[in-house]
């Protein structure tokens, strides 16, 4: 059960994950495509035959198709994880940490007050309503934080609220905070 602060965005519908997914495999192509008419210019530029610098795009194709084997089976594994048990996927926790004395140690239960962070999974111990019932078993029950504050290798570029009217509030824009 969720209400409607705990609740998840709207579950991708299948055509969306086609329009995603066809979207992504398009990139390959369109970077080969940008490259291989420059192959002549690159090459008069370096001093190199054309035919060395061609081995540029045969590095690419290798490693793009290399990192395929590499990122499947992660996205698999976090694909699976939240498919053993959807309450899993509840969004728990959504805060604006805005200490800006705040510094980011490792510790979430202080990295949090530094920047904006989200957790998914039980809720129930933060006034949500997914408790330990909501889950399958209690090996699958968790709550997990996520952080994006300052000092962290990944930050929120950009955040709005959007209330049930539709109306639309800039919380932050350019990774600064607006109000």
């Amino acid at each position: 059960m969720r209400d409607s602060a705990t609740a998840a965005p709207a579950a991708l519908t299948p055509t969306m994950v086609i329009v995603f997914v066809a979207g992504f495999t398009m990139l390959q192509p369109l970077a080969t495509d940008f490259y291989q008419p420059t192959l002549p210019a690159i090459a008069a530029a370096f001093g190199s035959p054309v035919a060395e610098v061609q081995l540029t795009l045969s590095a690419f194709v290798l490693a793009f198709g290399l990192w395929q084997l590499i990122a499947g089976p992660i996205a698999d594994r976090y694909g699976r994880f939240f498919e053993k048990d959807p309450a899993r996927a509840n969004v728990a926790e959504l805060a604006f940490g805005v200490n800006d004395k705040a510094e980011v140690t490792g510790v979430v239960l202080e990295d949090e007050k530094a920047g904006f962070h989200w957790a998914f999974g039980r809720s129930d111990h933060l006034g949500g309503v997914v408790g330990v019932e909501e889950f399958r078993s209690p090996d699958t029950v968790i709550h997990q934080d996520i952080v994006y504050a300052k000092g962290n290798p990944i930050q929120v570029e950009r955040a709005e609220l959007v209330h049930a009217d539709g109306r639309r509030v800039g919380v932050i824009e350019r990774g600064r905070y607006l109000i």
